[in-house]
Protein backbone atom coordinates (compact mmCIF):
# COMPACT_ATOMS: atom_id res chain seq x y z
CA UNK A 1 0.00 0.00 0.00
CA UNK A 2 1.19 3.24 -0.97
CA UNK A 3 2.10 6.23 1.81
CA UNK A 4 -0.73 8.13 0.06
CA UNK A 5 -3.43 5.21 0.27
CA UNK A 6 -1.98 4.47 3.83
CA UNK A 7 -2.93 8.16 4.77
CA UNK A 8 -6.34 8.18 3.76
CA UNK A 9 -7.10 4.92 5.43
CA UNK A 10 -5.42 6.02 8.98
CA UNK A 11 -7.55 9.29 8.54
CA UNK A 12 -11.17 7.54 8.06
CA UNK A 13 -10.17 5.34 11.30
CA UNK A 14 -9.63 8.21 12.88
CA UNK A 15 -12.93 10.22 11.94
CA UNK A 16 -15.01 6.47 12.60
CA UNK A 17 -13.93 6.49 16.03
CA UNK A 18 -14.45 10.48 16.34
CA UNK A 19 -17.98 9.35 15.00
CA UNK A 20 -18.45 6.45 17.53
CA UNK A 21 -17.37 8.15 20.08
CA UNK A 22 -20.32 11.29 19.80
CA UNK A 23 -19.57 15.20 20.04
CA UNK A 24 -17.05 16.67 21.78
CA UNK A 25 -18.08 18.05 24.97
CA UNK A 26 -19.76 21.42 25.19
CA UNK A 27 -17.61 24.10 27.02
CA UNK A 28 -17.89 23.66 30.88
CA UNK A 29 -20.18 25.38 32.48
CA UNK A 30 -19.17 27.89 35.69
CA UNK A 31 -22.00 26.93 37.69
CA UNK A 32 -21.15 23.27 37.03
CA UNK A 33 -17.75 23.73 37.27
CA UNK A 34 -18.39 26.23 41.01
CA UNK A 35 -20.83 23.29 42.22
CA UNK A 36 -18.40 20.38 41.91
CA UNK A 37 -16.03 22.51 43.55
CA UNK A 38 -17.48 23.01 46.39
CA UNK A 39 -19.28 19.62 46.57
CA UNK A 40 -15.13 18.27 46.39
CA UNK A 41 -14.24 21.15 49.19
CA UNK A 42 -17.58 20.91 51.58
CA UNK A 43 -17.66 16.40 51.10
CA UNK A 44 -21.47 17.36 49.98
CA UNK A 45 -22.55 13.48 48.61
CA UNK A 46 -25.57 15.56 46.47
CA UNK A 47 -26.61 18.33 45.65
CA UNK A 48 -29.96 19.90 43.28
CA UNK A 49 -29.85 23.33 42.09
CA UNK A 50 -32.87 25.31 40.32
CA UNK A 51 -32.31 28.61 38.99
CA UNK A 52 -35.38 30.45 38.11
CA UNK A 53 -34.74 33.88 35.81
CA UNK A 54 -37.52 36.80 34.68
CA UNK A 55 -39.82 33.67 34.83
CA UNK A 56 -38.10 31.07 33.11
CA UNK A 57 -36.63 28.35 34.55
CA UNK A 58 -33.02 28.35 33.17
CA UNK A 59 -31.93 25.66 34.85
CA UNK A 60 -31.89 22.22 36.86
CA UNK A 61 -29.54 20.01 37.52
CA UNK A 62 -28.24 17.13 39.83
CA UNK A 63 -24.60 16.46 40.77
CA UNK A 64 -23.19 13.60 43.23
CA UNK A 65 -25.35 10.51 44.33
CA UNK A 66 -28.69 10.76 46.82
CA UNK A 67 -27.24 7.77 48.87
CA UNK A 68 -24.04 6.89 49.97
CA UNK A 69 -25.86 3.76 50.44
CA UNK A 70 -27.84 2.90 46.89
CA UNK A 71 -25.48 5.27 45.03
CA UNK A 72 -28.14 6.88 43.37
CA UNK A 73 -27.39 9.80 41.42
CA UNK A 74 -29.16 12.71 42.07
CA UNK A 75 -31.22 14.49 39.56
CA UNK A 76 -33.56 17.67 39.59
CA UNK A 77 -36.49 15.43 40.77
CA UNK A 78 -34.42 14.31 43.52
CA UNK A 79 -36.60 14.86 46.92
CA UNK A 80 -34.71 16.16 49.49
CA UNK A 81 -35.64 17.15 53.20
CA UNK A 82 -36.15 20.81 53.51
CA UNK A 83 -35.85 21.11 56.79
CA UNK A 84 -36.67 25.53 57.57
CA UNK A 85 -37.39 26.22 54.12
CA UNK A 86 -41.36 24.50 55.28
CA UNK A 87 -41.58 27.49 56.61
CA UNK A 88 -42.02 29.52 53.31
CA UNK A 89 -45.26 27.53 52.72
CA UNK A 90 -46.24 28.40 56.70
CA UNK A 91 -46.38 32.07 56.11
CA UNK A 92 -47.69 31.70 52.68
CA UNK A 93 -50.96 29.88 54.38
CA UNK A 94 -51.03 32.11 56.49
CA UNK A 95 -51.03 35.25 53.87
CA UNK A 96 -53.90 33.11 52.12
CA UNK A 97 -56.35 33.42 55.44
CA UNK A 98 -55.51 37.52 55.71
CA UNK A 99 -56.39 37.91 51.71
CA UNK A 100 -59.11 35.79 52.28
CA UNK A 101 -60.38 38.38 55.90
CA UNK A 102 -60.30 35.17 58.19
CA UNK A 103 -56.93 36.37 60.16
CA UNK A 104 -55.52 39.49 60.58
CA UNK A 105 -51.56 39.96 60.91
CA UNK A 106 -51.93 42.04 64.09
CA UNK A 107 -54.33 40.04 65.69
CA UNK A 108 -53.54 38.65 69.35
CA UNK A 109 -52.68 34.82 68.66
CA UNK A 110 -54.91 34.42 72.00
CA UNK A 111 -57.97 34.85 69.71
CA UNK A 112 -57.23 31.58 67.93
CA UNK A 113 -55.26 29.91 70.88
CA UNK A 114 -57.87 29.93 73.59
CA UNK A 115 -55.50 28.10 76.07
CA UNK A 116 -52.61 30.61 75.51
CA UNK A 117 -50.66 31.13 78.78
CA UNK A 118 -50.90 34.58 80.18
CA UNK A 119 -47.40 35.37 79.00
CA UNK A 120 -48.28 34.95 75.25
CA UNK A 121 -51.19 38.21 75.40
CA UNK A 122 -49.65 40.28 73.67
CA UNK A 123 -47.87 38.72 70.72
CA UNK A 124 -49.35 38.84 67.21
CA UNK A 125 -49.60 36.87 64.13
CA UNK A 126 -47.57 39.25 62.15
CA UNK A 127 -44.70 38.45 65.60
CA UNK A 128 -44.72 34.72 64.61
CA UNK A 129 -44.07 35.37 61.32
CA UNK A 130 -41.49 37.65 61.70
CA UNK A 131 -39.56 35.75 64.91
CA UNK A 132 -40.17 39.09 66.89
CA UNK A 133 -42.63 37.50 69.25
CA UNK A 134 -39.64 36.07 71.87
CA UNK A 135 -39.60 32.73 71.26
CA UNK A 136 -36.48 30.30 72.09
CA UNK A 137 -34.09 30.22 69.34
CA UNK A 138 -32.83 27.58 66.86
CA UNK A 139 -32.74 24.37 68.68
CA UNK A 140 -33.71 25.72 72.05
CA UNK A 141 -37.74 25.30 71.84
CA UNK A 142 -39.60 22.81 73.10
CA UNK A 143 -37.35 22.81 75.96
CA UNK A 144 -39.57 20.15 77.96
CA UNK A 145 -38.99 17.23 75.66
CA UNK A 146 -35.53 17.69 75.11
CA UNK A 147 -34.66 15.34 77.92
CA UNK A 148 -33.31 11.56 76.68
CA UNK A 149 -32.49 12.43 73.51
CA UNK A 150 -34.57 12.80 70.19
CA UNK A 151 -37.51 10.41 70.20
CA UNK A 152 -38.78 9.44 66.55
CA UNK A 153 -42.48 11.08 66.62
CA UNK A 154 -44.18 13.86 68.63
CA UNK A 155 -47.57 15.07 68.76
CA UNK A 156 -49.11 17.94 67.91
CA UNK A 157 -50.80 17.82 72.07
CA UNK A 158 -47.03 16.86 72.84
CA UNK A 159 -45.40 20.34 71.29
CA UNK A 160 -47.82 22.48 72.21
CA UNK A 161 -46.97 21.43 76.12
CA UNK A 162 -43.80 22.11 75.76
CA UNK A 163 -44.38 25.38 74.07
CA UNK A 164 -46.36 26.47 76.94
CA UNK A 165 -43.41 26.39 79.55
CA UNK A 166 -40.94 27.92 77.13
CA UNK A 167 -39.69 30.87 78.41
CA UNK A 168 -39.85 34.16 76.16
CA UNK A 169 -36.29 35.47 75.63
CA UNK A 170 -37.54 39.09 75.62
CA UNK A 171 -41.01 40.40 74.88
CA UNK A 172 -42.65 40.66 71.63
CA UNK A 173 -41.20 43.17 69.36
CA UNK A 174 -38.11 44.00 71.25
CA UNK A 175 -36.19 41.97 68.83
CA UNK A 176 -35.50 38.72 66.71
CA UNK A 177 -34.83 35.37 66.97
CA UNK A 178 -35.28 32.62 64.91
CA UNK A 179 -37.73 30.07 66.07
CA UNK A 180 -39.70 26.93 65.59
CA UNK A 181 -42.09 27.30 67.84
CA UNK A 182 -43.46 30.71 66.51
CA UNK A 183 -44.10 28.47 62.98
CA UNK A 184 -45.14 25.54 65.20
CA UNK A 185 -47.90 27.90 66.66
CA UNK A 186 -48.81 29.39 63.21
CA UNK A 187 -49.80 25.46 62.17
CA UNK A 188 -52.13 25.43 64.83
CA UNK A 189 -53.51 28.85 64.02
CA UNK A 190 -54.00 27.56 60.44
CA UNK A 191 -55.40 24.66 61.75
CA UNK A 192 -58.38 26.37 64.06
CA UNK A 193 -59.36 28.99 61.56
CA UNK A 194 -59.85 26.73 58.55
CA UNK A 195 -60.77 23.70 60.59
CA UNK A 196 -58.68 21.35 58.61
CA UNK A 197 -55.45 20.03 59.22
CA UNK A 198 -52.48 21.38 58.17
CA UNK A 199 -51.39 19.10 55.83
CA UNK A 200 -54.98 19.13 53.98
CA UNK A 201 -54.54 22.87 53.68
CA UNK A 202 -51.28 22.83 52.21
CA UNK A 203 -51.33 19.59 49.86
CA UNK A 204 -55.26 20.91 48.30
CA UNK A 205 -54.59 24.27 48.49
CA UNK A 206 -51.13 24.88 46.80
CA UNK A 207 -49.16 21.44 46.15
CA UNK A 208 -51.69 19.55 43.86
CA UNK A 209 -53.26 22.58 42.00
CA UNK A 210 -49.91 23.42 41.56
CA UNK A 211 -48.50 20.59 40.13
CA UNK A 212 -46.27 20.30 42.84
CA UNK A 213 -46.16 16.30 42.59
CA UNK A 214 -43.30 15.35 44.32
CA UNK A 215 -44.31 17.69 47.75
CA UNK A 216 -45.11 16.03 50.94
CA UNK A 217 -45.34 17.07 54.35
CA UNK A 218 -43.36 13.73 56.23
CA UNK A 219 -40.65 11.40 55.29
CA UNK A 220 -43.29 8.46 55.31
CA UNK A 221 -45.51 10.24 52.44
CA UNK A 222 -42.33 11.16 50.29
CA UNK A 223 -40.91 8.82 47.84
CA UNK A 224 -38.53 6.27 48.96
CA UNK A 225 -37.25 5.45 45.37
CA UNK A 226 -36.51 9.09 44.58
CA UNK A 227 -35.79 10.52 48.27
CA UNK A 228 -32.52 11.82 49.60
CA UNK A 229 -30.35 10.70 52.64
CA UNK A 230 -29.11 12.93 54.61
CA UNK A 231 -25.88 13.20 56.06
CA UNK A 232 -23.16 15.04 58.18
CA UNK A 233 -19.62 15.10 58.99
CA UNK A 234 -18.73 13.41 62.33
CA UNK A 235 -15.02 12.79 63.13
CA UNK A 236 -14.24 13.30 59.44
CA UNK A 237 -16.46 11.05 58.44
CA UNK A 238 -19.92 11.56 56.79
CA UNK A 239 -22.38 9.71 58.74
CA UNK A 240 -26.53 9.79 58.93
CA UNK A 241 -27.65 13.00 60.16
CA UNK A 242 -30.49 11.11 62.31
CA UNK A 243 -32.80 14.00 61.84
CA UNK A 244 -35.71 11.62 60.78
CA UNK A 245 -38.39 12.42 62.87
CA UNK A 246 -42.31 12.36 62.29
CA UNK A 247 -44.01 15.38 63.14
CA UNK A 248 -48.24 15.47 63.31
CA UNK A 249 -47.70 19.43 62.64
CA UNK A 250 -44.59 20.01 60.47
CA UNK A 251 -45.47 23.98 60.01
CA UNK A 252 -41.77 24.41 60.85
CA UNK A 253 -39.81 21.79 59.75
CA UNK A 254 -40.95 18.43 57.78
CA UNK A 255 -41.66 19.57 53.80
CA UNK A 256 -39.59 17.51 51.42
CA UNK A 257 -39.49 18.27 47.42
CA UNK A 258 -37.51 18.76 44.63
CA UNK A 259 -35.73 21.78 42.90
CA UNK A 260 -38.46 21.03 39.70
CA UNK A 261 -41.52 21.67 42.45
CA UNK A 262 -39.66 24.53 44.57
CA UNK A 263 -39.32 26.77 41.02
CA UNK A 264 -43.18 25.58 40.21
CA UNK A 265 -43.76 27.48 43.74
CA UNK A 266 -41.76 29.93 42.87
CA UNK A 267 -43.51 30.69 39.13
CA UNK A 268 -46.95 30.62 40.75
CA UNK A 269 -46.01 32.89 43.29
CA UNK A 270 -44.59 35.21 40.47
CA UNK A 271 -48.06 35.47 38.24
CA UNK A 272 -50.45 35.50 41.21
CA UNK A 273 -51.68 32.20 41.29
CA UNK A 274 -51.34 32.00 45.02
CA UNK A 275 -51.20 35.33 46.73
CA UNK A 276 -51.20 38.95 45.05
CA UNK A 277 -48.57 40.48 44.72
CA UNK A 278 -49.71 43.30 47.44
CA UNK A 279 -48.69 39.92 50.14
CA UNK A 280 -45.63 39.26 48.80
CA UNK A 281 -44.21 42.64 49.10
CA UNK A 282 -45.80 42.46 52.66
CA UNK A 283 -43.77 39.13 52.94
CA UNK A 284 -40.70 40.34 51.59
CA UNK A 285 -40.58 43.79 53.73
CA UNK A 286 -38.69 43.71 57.12
CA UNK A 287 -40.67 43.89 60.04
CA UNK A 288 -40.37 47.12 62.50
CA UNK A 289 -39.73 46.19 65.91
CA UNK A 290 -40.98 48.17 69.12
CA UNK A 291 -38.31 50.89 68.45
CA UNK A 292 -39.37 51.53 64.83
CA UNK A 293 -35.34 49.87 63.76
CA UNK A 294 -35.79 47.12 60.87
CA UNK A 295 -35.65 43.76 61.97
CA UNK A 296 -33.88 40.70 60.20
CA UNK A 297 -37.14 39.18 59.37
CA UNK A 298 -40.02 39.53 56.64
CA UNK A 299 -43.12 37.47 56.66
CA UNK A 300 -41.25 33.40 56.52
CA UNK A 301 -38.22 35.04 54.95
CA UNK A 302 -34.83 36.74 56.08
CA UNK A 303 -34.21 40.39 54.21
CA UNK A 304 -30.79 40.91 53.93
CA UNK A 305 -28.73 42.43 50.77
CA UNK A 306 -25.84 41.20 48.71
CA UNK A 307 -23.43 43.97 46.66
CA UNK A 308 -26.12 46.54 47.35
CA UNK A 309 -28.98 43.74 45.97
CA UNK A 310 -31.93 43.32 48.25
CA UNK A 311 -31.63 39.09 48.97
CA UNK A 312 -34.45 36.99 50.13
CA UNK A 313 -32.85 34.20 52.20
CA UNK A 314 -33.81 30.80 53.88
CA UNK A 315 -31.83 27.51 54.65
CA UNK A 316 -32.86 24.55 56.25
CA UNK A 317 -30.33 22.83 59.05
CA UNK A 318 -30.51 19.76 56.28
CA UNK A 319 -28.57 21.30 53.66
CA UNK A 320 -30.65 23.36 51.96
CA UNK A 321 -30.92 26.71 50.66
CA UNK A 322 -32.76 29.36 49.35
CA UNK A 323 -32.10 32.76 47.57
CA UNK A 324 -34.36 35.68 45.73
CA UNK A 325 -33.02 38.75 44.26
CA UNK A 326 -36.36 40.32 43.29
CA UNK A 327 -35.22 43.60 42.09
CA UNK A 328 -33.15 41.40 39.93
CA UNK A 329 -35.27 38.74 38.87
CA UNK A 330 -33.19 35.98 40.03
CA UNK A 331 -34.69 33.01 42.13
CA UNK A 332 -31.73 29.85 42.91
CA UNK A 333 -32.66 26.94 44.92
CA UNK A 334 -29.83 25.01 46.13
CA UNK A 335 -31.00 21.02 48.07
CA UNK A 336 -28.19 19.65 49.42
CA UNK A 337 -28.29 16.24 51.47
CA UNK A 338 -25.12 17.47 53.75
CA UNK A 339 -26.47 19.15 56.93
CA UNK A 340 -25.45 21.23 60.08
CA UNK A 341 -22.62 22.63 57.23
CA UNK A 342 -22.54 26.82 56.59
CA UNK A 343 -24.68 27.37 53.36
CA UNK A 344 -23.78 30.69 50.93
CA UNK A 345 -23.95 28.22 47.72
CA UNK A 346 -27.26 30.07 46.36
CA UNK A 347 -25.68 33.60 46.13
CA UNK A 348 -22.90 32.70 44.86
CA UNK A 349 -24.41 31.04 41.96
CA UNK A 350 -27.07 33.75 41.44
CA UNK A 351 -23.83 36.12 41.03
CA UNK A 352 -23.72 34.01 37.51
CA UNK A 353 -26.72 35.45 36.61
CA UNK A 354 -27.18 38.74 37.46
CA UNK A 355 -25.22 41.51 34.99
CA UNK A 356 -22.12 43.11 36.37
CA UNK A 357 -21.54 40.44 39.59
CA UNK A 358 -18.67 38.76 39.97
CA UNK A 359 -19.47 35.04 41.43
Amino acid sequence: MTAHLVRIVTTLGVLATLAAAGPPPACADPVDDYLQAQMQERRIPGLAVGVWRHGVVVKTKGYGVASLERQAPVTASTVFDLGGLTKQFTATAIMVLVEQGKLGLDDPIVRSLHDAPPAWRPITVRHLLTHTAGFPGRGQGFKALQTGGLRPSYTTAELTSAAKTDALSFPPGEGAQYSDVGYFLLGLIIEKVTGRRYQDVLTEGFFRPLGMDATALSRQEASATARADVYTLRDGHLRPLGLDVRLEMPSFYGAFSTVQDLLRWESALARGAVVPRRSLDEMWTPARLNDATAGRYGLGVQVTSRWGHRMLVQSGITGTEWVRFPDDGVTVVVLTNLGLVPGGLAPSVAAHFIPGRDP
